[in-house]
């Protein structure tokens, strides 16, 4: 036991691996705020920060356990009285297949969870770079 090597898959760098950061380039003239997210797996690497108009913003949610990943959703609202456009994002990192992502911009989407279950892999065929990579691009908010 005094010579065994630790498990390459529970090493804390493996963990730290199975993240899902959101960059998100505001250009919309309008700030958005979390209004809510729930994880099947993970959790915030910190606090979610705002996401001001004008600039980047990087949320990051990470795996708390390296046998599930991180997967969950959650929605941004925009930061004006009306409250009536939603940043909505599912997300999954498991350790095994491909990642997937589904976003989208307009109104609250009150089935975010049953999204979360069909949740497109992300894979070179459907136009991603890698089945760990998105570039997504959403449209303006009026």
């Amino acid at each position: 036991v005094d010579q065994a090597e630790p498990c390459q898959s529970l090493v804390k760098e493996d963990v730290d691996s199975r993240t899902v950061v959101l960059k998100i380039r505001n250009e919309s003239g309008s700030g958005f705020v979390l209004d809510g997210g729930w994880f099947n797996a993970g959790s915030w690497e910190g606090e979610c920060p705002a996401v001001e108009n004008g600039k980047v913003t990087e949320v990051v949610m990470q795996a708390t356990d390296v046998a599930w990943g991180v997967s969950g959703l959650c929605w941004f609202v925009v930061d004006r009285p009306a409250h009536d456009v939603f940043l909505n994002v599912v997300f999954s990192n498991r350790p095994v297949g491909s990642g997937g992502f589904l976003c989208g911009l307009g109104p609250m989407r009150y089935n975010l969870q049953d999204d979360w279950y069909t949740c497109p892999a992300l894979t070179a065929a459907n136009g991603n770079k890698s089945k760990r990579h998105l570039d997504w691009q959403g449209t303006s908010v009026s």
